[in-house]
């Protein structure tokens, strides 16, 4: 795993029950987590400098964005086996994630994360100003 532990998961859900989803494929976890990290990414990516939140290991790691990526892995894990009858837990606990990590992005909760830092030589914006020469339509 690159990020969660199998203690993070074990919180969440039972270990043999997590084994029985996976069919005991460590690789089908890892790369369920290399998902949920790159949807938990996609909205902090923005703002948030994510190589560092990413980047931290056991206690250093942000206790919300672990329960975030451990709760979109266990979705995407659940949908796998039957997109059709996700536990209501599943449903709820993601629904709970994406929500709370819109809501930093959005400023509306804090969640003491590290701001991404702006290159002074980059341009915040993509805007672009100027025209063609004036032109004299007086003839008209």
């Amino acid at each position: 795993m690159i990020f969660l532990t199998q203690t993070d998961l074990n919180r969440l859900l039972k270990p043999e029950l997590l084994l029985q989803i996976t069919g005991g494929d460590a690789t089908l976890l890892d790369e369920a987590e290399r998902a949920a990290l790159a949807e938990v990414r996609s909205y902090l990516d923005g703002l948030y400098d994510t190589d560092v939140i990413f980047g931290q290991a056991g206690i250093l790691r942000h206790a919300m964005v672990v329960q975030a990526v451990a709760d979109t892995l266990l979705y995407h894990l659940f949908a796998r086996v039957n997109p059709h009858s996700i536990p209501d837990l599943r449903q709820q606990r993601y629904r709970q994630a994406t929500d709370w990590v819109r809501a930093v992005v959005n400023g509306e909760r804090s969640a003491d994360l590290p701001a991404r830092i702006r290159n002074a030589e980059q341009p915040e914006t993509d805007i672009r100003y100027g025209g063609l020469p004036k032109e004299d339509l007086s003839a008209f």
